[in-house]
């Protein structure tokens, strides 16, 4: 007796019920295949045959016009069945119904309509409160969310807070908002990070270009350059290398390319550069 596999049996298995199952309904009785669908016998006999036209022939193939009309006017149909049917453009994923950005989370309209029946955007409305304002504008809700002078945020962009000493934090000392002063410094730095004031910090970068000006006949400024970090912030484990000390302006030309921070590098700067806010010079990588 023959010993055969797992995968022989399956494939024996499988050829077997190809021939008793599936065969004998795939071939008519006049033993045609695709179930007798191009068999005169059959279409004579009316229960198969619809392959076959009225003159005996494959109808994707007679010859006569009566076919060949027939034919025309199936794919002329299909062609206008498939023809692109213009559709309304997309609504944006980011926009509510009624336009708000955000999905409609500052909407007054979806607020409204939230009580009534629930949104199928979830966060629509979300940040309106029962008075129909903002929560962050509702004296109401959130009490001194505005400031004396009707700015919201507590006054954080407040000019008449920040002159009183009140509020006014996201303004910088040249009376704008930090994010839009021209400044290098107000615009991409922030006390915390750089240790010492935004004023100390200017008059440590504005020392350092007057050096670099004074030593290269360049007409650097601080709108001008480029604020680099001296020893990467990959070589940091903590927020260290945010230091003013750390931080050198370049010329945009100047500041291109990689460099590899060696270990004279770590001793240079460990010894003449960290937290040290005497040392003028632009250091150049060894």
């Amino acid at each position: 007796m023959n010993d055969f596999t797992c995968v022989e049996l399956f494939f024996i298995s499988l050829s077997l019920c190809l021939r008793t199952c599936m065969l004998p309904h795939m071939r008519c009785v006049h033993n045609v295949a695709k179930n007798g669908y191009l068999c005169k016998l059959c279409w004579d006999m009316g229960v198969r045959g619809k392959g076959v036209c009225i003159h005996r022939k494959h109808r994707h193939r007679c010859s006569f016009p009566e076919c060949r009309a027939l034919r025309i006017k199936i794919k002329n149909s299909k062609r206008e069945k498939l023809q692109c049917v213009p559709a309304d453009p997309p609504q944006d994923p980011s926009t509510c119904p009624h336009g708000k950005s955000r999905q409609g989370y500052y909407c007054v309209q979806c607020h409204d309509n939230r009580l009534l029946s629930p949104s199928h955007i979830k966060s629509a409305g979300l940040g309106i409160c029962v008075h129909r304002k903002r929560f962050a504008h509702c004296q109401v809700c959130k009490p001194g969310a505005i400031c004396e002078h009707g700015i919201a945020n507590k006054g954080y962009l407040c000019l008449q807070c920040f002159d009183q000493g009140t509020h006014g934090k996201g303004i910088c000392r040249h009376r704008k908002q930090m994010h839009q002063c021209p400044s290098m410094v107000c615009k991409h730095f922030t006390p915390r990070k750089l240790g010492v004031s935004l004023t100390v910090a200017e008059t440590f970068l504005q020392a350092k270009i007057d050096l670099w000006n004074a030593k290269t006949f360049d007409n650097l400024t601080l709108e001008s350059c480029d604020l680099v970090y001296i020893k990467p912030l990959t070589h940091f484990t903590t927020s260290a290398g945010y230091h003013i000390s750390n931080i050198q302006p370049l010329p945009k030309r100047a500041n291109g390319g990689t460099h590899t921070w060696t270990d004279a590098d770590e001793d240079f700067w460990r010894t003449h550069i960290d937290h040290n806010m005497q040392y003028y010079d632009v250091y150049v990588h060894i």
